[in-house]
């Protein structure tokens, strides 16, 4: 092995390198802005506020719960119109099993061909449609409920 530098001292190594014997920046001082990390405390700093305002802006703004409620509304009426259709689809595939398959029209052949088909319809799509509309009504309900109601603490016990 060839080594072509200078070998140095301990003193000199302190004198001109960082001590990595210390944790990082624990001598620095919060108050000292000279180095390059004034900047990034200030920073910090800012997050933190932003942090704050935006937590107090979730937890206290009675908004907030609402646009939840409303995108689960959405949601669930969305679901509804898919098992609709589905649920539509199936009807029209049944109709179109119940023809003799040399008598089928022109749309049933399109549908499901000229031949035997075994098929009977799926409850998925029916149960969708019924859990759904029944979370829109609830989910209606409840939202009623926490906007217009007194609070549960300021109800009767057979009310709550």
């Amino acid at each position: 092995e060839v080594f072509d530098g200078e070998k140095v001292d301990k003193e000199w190594l302190d004198a001109n390198f960082t001590d990595y014997s210390k944790p990082w920046l624990a001598d620095h001082n919060e108050d000292d802005e000279d180095d390059g990390s004034g900047g990034y405390r200030a920073f910090r700093r800012k997050r933190k506020v932003w942090y704050k305002r935006i937590q107090f802006t979730v937890l206290r703004n009675p908004f907030v719960p609402l646009a939840f409620r409303f995108t689960v509304i959405s949601f669930a009426l969305v679901a509804i119109g898919l098992g609709a259709s589905i649920f539509h689809e199936t009807s029209r595939i049944t109709r179109c099993i119940a023809q003799q398959p040399g008598t089928r029209s022109e749309h049933c052949q399109r549908l499901i061909g000229d031949r035997v088909v075994d098929y009977y319809r799926d409850p998925a799509a029916l149960m969708a449609i019924i859990v759904d509309v029944i979370a829109v009504i609830y989910s209606i309900y409840i939202t009623y409920d926490e906007y217009f109601s007194k609070p549960l603490g300021l109800r009767p016990a057979r009310a709550k």
